[in-house]
């Protein structure tokens, strides 16, 4: 497992994401503050991956983003519970959009805080919260989160799960999650509906 960790002053420079968390990561993640650090022409930004199969042990719970900054990022913060990779990331038991028993092997997540950030030229989407129907993500807090939309945006895939269409400056994207709390989240450029959730159970924004 994984307790208590700091990364900070970090300089990420392309690559599939800036800060990823899982997939492989049965023993879990708990606890870490992500803070001062530049993400630069990252796919992704701030990164968390997982999938049915992980197992009950594999939560990832208390994390925090804070002093963030993004330029050119694609897709700036993505809650990925379909994760797609290994040979079995495509069967009908990982990728299946229908509620499943809850066993030894479903994982969970619990809190992710994002505070304090700024990104810019983004593409795909701001945010991409995609959790399992069984096992919602549990709460996501946005304080004081400033994101644009590059002009000349290109469509593409904000978060690697079957089934998801290419998208372009999707502004706030979140199906299965239990609680989701935005604080003063500005987001400029994007096209269609600002919020588009599914089976989000508590919302608020200021």
């Amino acid at each position: 497992s994984c307790k208590n960790t700091v990364i900070r002053n970090c300089l990420l420079d392309k690559g599939h994401g800036g800060i990823v968390i899982g997939s492989e990561m049965s023993g879990g993640v708990k606890d870490m503050v992500v803070t001062q650090c530049l993400m630069d022409h990252t796919d992704r930004g701030l990164r968390v991956k997982t999938r049915r199969g992980r197992g009950k042990t594999a939560v990832i719970d208390g994390l925090v983003f804070r002093n963030v900054e993004m330029r050119g990022v694609k897709a700036p913060f993505v809650i990925n519970m379909f994760y797609f990779c290994d040979p079995d990331g495509h069967s009908e038991y990982v990728q299946c959009r229908d509620p499943q028993p809850v066993d030894d092997y479903t994982p969970r997540l619990g809190s992710l805080t994002m505070e304090d950030i700024n990104a810019t030229d983004a593409q795909f989407a701001g945010c991409y919260f995609d959790g399992l129907p069984e096992m919602p993500i549990g709460q996501v807090v946005m304080k004081n989160v400033h994101i644009t939309f590059a002009p000349d945006a290109q469509a593409g895939q904000a978060a690697m799960a079957d089934g998801r269409p290419h998208v372009k400056k999707l502004a706030i994207y979140a199906e299965n999650v239990k609680k989701i709390e935005l604080h003063n989240v500005r987001i400029e450029g994007y096209e269609g509906e600002r919020l588009q959730f599914a089976n989000v159970g508590s919302f608020e924004e200021d």
